[in-house]
């Protein structure tokens, strides 16, 4: 293959490929390079533009042993990139066979690790996040365990009133780890998105069933509107699971003696969405946490959150169900008035959505 060949192939690499000379002098290089690099014009020198010392050692040292090596920087300004470089040092065949000196020149293969940088760091502050909410009951259980070994061995008293507490603390800590293992097989399961047909009052109506009793308790009446028969493609038991989570918080954090508010009807004509609406008297959200509310272990009111049994992984075990449906979540709400949690979800193929 020859050389205007083989840069014709290497032009269509997703990667950076950058062709230099022994000093830097770029020779050839790919539409990603200058993607990435930006001014990279035959005889611009790449380790001016790339002038970082790390760059610049593993640049000679790949020339020096004539063989590759390779190094990991951070580049770019508001853009930040992680990239790894690999240098490999290769001889001008052409020049030998011209009779000249062989000259020395370097590819470099660049690889952008910014994503995976960011999906580790992720990962990371996940583990540190959950890490801290199962710390805390856990110390509890702890301390009271010590207590009742030590200073309150013979407080009956004391006993009963501890034991409570830790039956409580031990429920928050069982919550938290199903919550866990749930949003853990959701995600694994998001590239798979299901093809069945569900008629809504099939899903819905059993959720506000199996939360009536919480509901009373506090003084809080549904109210179903629109069409409820209306079916849409989904998982019905995670359909399930994205309601019951809408509607509990909706009884948790609304008013006493409120109304909860559930809509049903057609998306936007075209849309091929179906919506369907958990309305809610409440204190309302403040507009800075609306984009943040899907995020693991956010809370609004991190100590109310806590006080009635909050996770603070509900709404992002909803998040990534909706993901897998193909659908989405829309946040709306008015402070001292009430929030509504809007899920958008396809409509069957042959369904029309005229009207309604």
């Amino acid at each position: 293959m020859k050389l205007g060949d083989l840069q014709s192939v290497l032009a269509h690499l997703p990667d950076p490929l950058i062709h230099t000379d022994a000093k830097g002098r770029v020779l050839w290089h790919n539409p990603s390079a200058a993607e990435v690099f930006g001014n990279l014009g035959r005889e611009a020198n790449a380790l001016a533009l790339v002038d970082l010392p790390e760059v610049h050692s593993a640049f000679a040292e790949a020339i020096e042993e004539q063989g590759q090596t390779e190094v990991d920087i951070k580049w770019g300004g508001l853009k930040r990139r992680y990239l790894n470089i690999r240098f490999v040092c290769f001889r001008d065949d052409k020049a030998e066979e011209a009779g000249k000196p062989s000259r020395r020149q370097v590819l470099w293969s660049v690889h952008d690790m910014t994503a995976q940088r960011q999906l580790d760091k992720t990962r990371t502050d996940f583990v540190a996040a959950a890490s801290h909410e199962l710390r805390t009951p856990l110390a509890s259980l702890m301390g009271f365990v010590e207590t009742l070994q030590g200073p309150a061995k013979d407080d009956e008293v004391a006993r009963e009133q501890f034991l409570g507490i830790m039956a409580e603390q031990a429920r928050r800590m069982s919550r938290l780890i199903d919550d866990l293992l749930s949003l853990s097989k959701i995600e694994m399961e998001e590239g798979d998105s299901p093809s069945t047909v569900v008629r809504l009052e099939d899903v819905a109506y059993p959720v506000t069933d199996s939360l009536a009793l919480a509901a009373k308790e506090r003084g809080i009446r549904f109210v179903f509107e629109g069409d409820w028969k209306a079916p849409v493609v989904a998982d019905k038991d995670q359909l399930g699971q994205v309601l019951s989570n809408l509607v509990e918080n909706a009884i948790k954090y609304g008013h006493a003696n409120s109304t909860i508010t559930l809509k049903s009807r057609p998306h936007e004509e075209g849309s091929g969405l179906h919506s369907i609406a958990v309305c809610d008297q409440s204190p309302g959200i403040a507009p800075k946490h609306i984009h943040r509310l899907t995020e693991r272990f956010y809370r609004v009111d991190k100590a109310r959150s806590r006080q009635i049994g909050g996770t603070g992984l509900g709404l992002a075990i909803v998040k990534h169900i909706l993901y897998r449906h193909g659908g989405r979540l829309v946040v709306t709400s008015e402070q001292d008035v009430g929030s509504v949690f809007e899920v958008l979800l396809p409509h069957p193929p042959s369904t029309d959505t005229k009207g309604a």
